[in-house]
Order: C-alpha cells, then sequence, then structure tokens
C-alpha cells in the first residue's frame, strides 16, 4: 500500500512538471510568435515610410535629402527590412537609387548601382521565385530601363541596344521607349519613329515614346502630327498594380498613402512634361500665341523638378526674344543658369545653351549668341546635339555676315546626313552662299 502511494505521488508530480513545462514552451512559443510578428510589422511600416518620405521629398525638390535618405535605406540595420530588400524584391531599391543618380548627373555612379540591380534581380533564389518572382522580373525589367538611359545619356549606343535587345528577350518582353531614345540620339530618325511607333501599339499610354515621335515629326517640320502624337491620356500610378494588388494596397493606410502620393507627384511632371513639349512644337513653327498659352497652362503645374522647370524658363526666354522683351528674355535665362548650375546634368546644360544662343541671334545680338552656342558644342555629345547646334551656329555666322564661317557650320550639317528641316535649310544657304 506504502509503495502504491508512493508512486502515486511521483506520478501526479511528473504528470504536474510535464503540463507546467508545456505550459512554459507554449507560452514561450507564443511571445516569440507576438515579438517577431510586431518585428516584422515595425520592419514593413519602416518600408511603407521610406516610401512615403522617398516621394515628399522629391514633391518638396529637397535632393540632397533623397540622397541622405537613399543611403540610409541601402545601409539599414533592420534585419527584415534587409531580407526582404534582399530577397522578396531584389536589386528594386537599387534600381530606384540609379534612376536618382541618372536624374541628377552622375552617370558613372548611375550606370554601377543598375548594373548592381540587375545581377541582384537575376540571382533570386529559386525557391523564392513562385512567390517573389514578380516583383523580381519587374525589378529587372526597370533596372535595364534606367541602364538603357545611362548608356544613352553617355553615347554608348551599341551597349544601350545590346540591352534594349535583352529587355525584348525577357518573358513577355516588348520594345520599350528607351529604344526610341538610343536612335533618337544617334540621328536615326526613321528608325527612332519606327521603334517608338512600336512601343505605342503595345502600350498607347507611353508617354516617352510619343515624346521621341513628336520630336522626329518636329525636327522633320510636320508640326501637326508633332502635336498630334502628344494628345493622349497619361498613365495612372494604379495602373502598375493589378486589380487584385491594387484593393489589397488600397485597404492597408500606409500603402494607400503611398498611392496619393504618387499620383500627386505624377501631375507634377506629366501635364507639365506635355505641355511644354507642345510649346516647343510651338515655337519652332513660330506660333508664338500657341507656345505661351500652354506656357501659362503649364506655370500653376510646375513642381520642383528642376529639368521641368529649367525648360519651363528656356521656352519663356525664347518666347520673350522673339517679342523682342530683352528684359524678360535675361530673367528667364537667368532662371534657367541657375538651376544647371545646382544639376551638373550635360544635356541640360547643352540644352539651356542653346536656347540662349537663339534668343541673342532673335535679338541680333549675334556676339553674345555666338559665345553661347560654343559652350553648347562644348556640351554636345550626340549626333542629334552637333547637328542642331552647328545649324544655329551657322545662322548665327550668317547674320553676323561672316560668310566663310558660316558656310562651314551649313556644311557639317548637311554631312550629318540626318534628316531634318534644319538640313534642307542648310542646302538652301550654301546655294546662296556661293
Amino acid at each position: 500500500m506504502l509503495e502504491s502511494g508512493l508512486f502515486a505521488k511521483i506520478t501526479v508530480v511528473n504528470w504536474q512538471n510535464s503540463a507546467d513545462q508545456f505550459l512554459f514552451a507554449h507560452d514561450l512559443y507564443v511571445l516569440i510568435t507576438l515579438v517577431v510578428s510586431a518585428w516584422l510589422l515595425s520592419d514593413m511600416n519602416y518600408i511603407h515610410r521610406w516610401k512615403q518620405q522617398k516621394v515628399r521629398l522629391e514633391l518638396d525638390g529637397k535632393w540632397d535629402d533623397l540622397e541622405t535618405h537613399f543611403q540610409r535605406r541601402l545601409k539599414t540595420r533592420r534585419l527584415f527590412a534587409r531580407l526582404f530588400q534582399r530577397f522578396a524584391v531584389p536589386g528594386n531599391l537599387e534600381a530606384s537609387y540609379a534612376l536618382y543618380l541618372h536624374n541628377r548627373g552622375r552617370s558613372e555612379a548611375a550606370l554601377e548601382t543598375a548594373e548592381r540591380a540587375i545581377v541582384l534581380a537575376q540571382h533570386q533564389p529559386s525557391f523564392l521565385k513562385s512567390t517573389f518572382g514578380r516583383p523580381a522580373r519587374k525589378t529587372l525589367q526597370s533596372a535595364m530601363h534606367t541602364r538603357v538611359l545611362v548608356l544613352n545619356g553617355l553615347g554608348r549606343y551599341e551597349e544601350a541596344r545590346a540591352t534594349s535587345a535583352e529587355m525584348r528577350a525577357l518573358p513577355g518582353g516588348k520594345t520599350h521607349a528607351t529604344a526610341c531614345l538610343t536612335e533618337l540620339h544617334a540621328g536615326h530618325l526613321d528608325e527612332a519613329l519606327i521603334l517608338a511607333c512600336e512601343t505605342l501599339s503595345h502600350d498607347p499610354k507611353d508617354g516617352t515614346a510619343r515624346l521621341v515621335a513628336s520630336s522626329v515629326f518636329c525636327y522633320r517640320r510636320e508640326f501637326a502630327e508633332a502635336i498630334n502624337i502628344l494628345i493622349y491620356e497619361p498613365k495612372d500610378f494604379t495602373e502598375h498594380y493589378s486589380r487584385k494588388d491594387l484593393a489589397l494596397a488600397l485597404r492597408n493606410r500606409e500603402s494607400a498613402t503611398f498611392i496619393a502620393l504618387k499620383r500627386k507627384h505624377s501631375a507634377t511632371i506629366h501635364q507639365p512634361i506635355w505641355l511644354l513639349s507642345a510649346a516647343r512644337v510651338y515655337i519652332d513653327q513660330g506660333d508664338l500665341d500657341e507656345a505661351i498659352q500652354a506656357l501659362d497652362m503649364t506655370e500653376p503645374l510646375l513642381g520642383a523638378n528642376p529639368v521641368i522647370r529649367c525648360a519651363y524658363h528656356r521656352y519663356r526666354a525664347l518666347c520673350a526674344a522673339t517679342k523682342g522683351d530683352i528684359q524678360q528674355t535675361e530673367q528667364h535665362l537667368a532662371e534657367a543658369r541657375s538651376i544647371t548650375q545646382s544639376l551638373p546634368k550635360r544635356d541640360t546644360q547643352w540644352e539651356t545653351s542653346v536656347a540662349a544662343g537663339r534668343c541673342y541671334l532673335t535679338l541680333r545680338l549675334t556676339d553674345k549668341a555666338t559665345l553661347e552656342l560654343q559652350e553648347a558644342q562644348r556640351h554636345a555629345l550626340h549626333p542629334i546635339e552637333k547637328h542642331v547646334t552647328n545649324y544655329w551656329l551657322a545662322r548665327t555666322a550668317d547674320a553676323a555676315k561672316r560668310r566663310s564661317e558660316a558656310r562651314r557650320h551649313y556644311q557639317d550639317v548637311v554631312a550629318d546626313n540626318i534628316p531634318t528641316r534644319m538640313r534642307d535649310e542648310s542646302f538652301a544657304a550654301l546655294d546662296r552662299l556661293k
């Protein structure tokens, strides 16, 4: 009896210990789950807040702060944020940073960062592709797109074409508007227009393809077509989401805030670019009233984007010069120059110098025009840029009665073999200057 009672007590004690251990293990599991969930939620909210702040800095034009913002994210010590960044959306952050560097005129750094983004996106672990494959594919396309932009900007056309071909070879790959830009920069206007039309055939809302096509038509003196191709409904930011993903995003407060900010930012980009492109066509066509009306509509829509603001002041200066208003011309040129000083972007500097030269030529200040156009010549890289610069140098020398200099520049325009109205006018000028 005594042994049986002792055995029963030991059994009860062991059972109680086992129960206590089970409850402790259960409570520990629940605690760890809660801690990990809170940790994960905190890091995901950090990512959402980072994206929101990025757009806010872009809206406010705080470019140095945006640089710091990128660096902090790239070096973050948040474990889940780093894991998400490395495995769920590999290369996405680097692709975004590369585009920022390109827009700030830091081409070499942009190219290096874009290539790193491509490598990361291509080498996502295979066991994650079934879950996170689609974001990685989008990142790969985005990074390649930026790589083509940067290579275009560096004048490395063959490498740009090779990357465009790689993009078309991707699953579901199609002609991208960056391929049109390559041919436009190289002075291959027919090829640029063909690629622009191919792009628009599968994406009618591609704004870049429409801008390229408009530029080609403008160079050819086909002004009506240059304006008509610009008439379209810009793509809304939400069109980048599938219907299911958009519904999920809008149910999340942080994601919904991000979408609202992106739509606000897009409004400061797409509509002003469309209006400025139309103003450019009207100026080249000699339709001053329409150009001024387009610029008047642009002014209240301007955001902080320096490239867009610089274009606005360039076109204002050209309109003021056409009216003979020297004071307004100088005022807008000063604004454009101020922007180029803070934005060391070669193409923007070239465009500003050409615009200043055209303004002074219109005002019959040929010495000042020559100095500006010589500065533009130093910044010119692409064949189409050299073609345009030589044309305006020829026009300026012609107006100043420097016949031999005018003939030399007109001959350079003709020799480019780029089929523009400028080449046609150069042929006629050379006949006149014989």
